[in-house]
């Protein structure tokens, strides 16, 4: 496999990964976290569905990573379109 294919099959994968991602929050957690918890951040641990809540983005993923230190976050301003990956702080 080349490099090129390399580089398209980690893309496809990370696509593919980010929007799974994003359909869970969609579909489990936004109508929820909008509700109560509007303009703050959340860090997401996909696989286990438990969610962090911060004022910022570095205080939301600090309770995340005590909890899953080795995991990948999925992290947004809750009522954002934007949208944040994150493994460490």
């Amino acid at each position: 496999m080349t490099n090129d294919n390399l580089n398209i099959a980690f893309t496809t994968s990370t696509e593919e990964l980010i929007q799974k991602r994003e359909k869970f929050y969609e579909e489990k957690l936004k109508d929820k976290l909008e509700k109560r918890h509007f303009g703050k951040f959340v860090a997401i641990e996909v696989d286990s569905g438990e969610f962090f809540i911060g004022e910022t983005l570095e205080e939301a993923l600090e309770k995340a990573k005590k909890k899953f230190p080795d995991k990948i976050f999925h992290s947004i301003k809750i009522g954002s379109p934007g949208v944040f990956t994150s493994s460490s702080i």
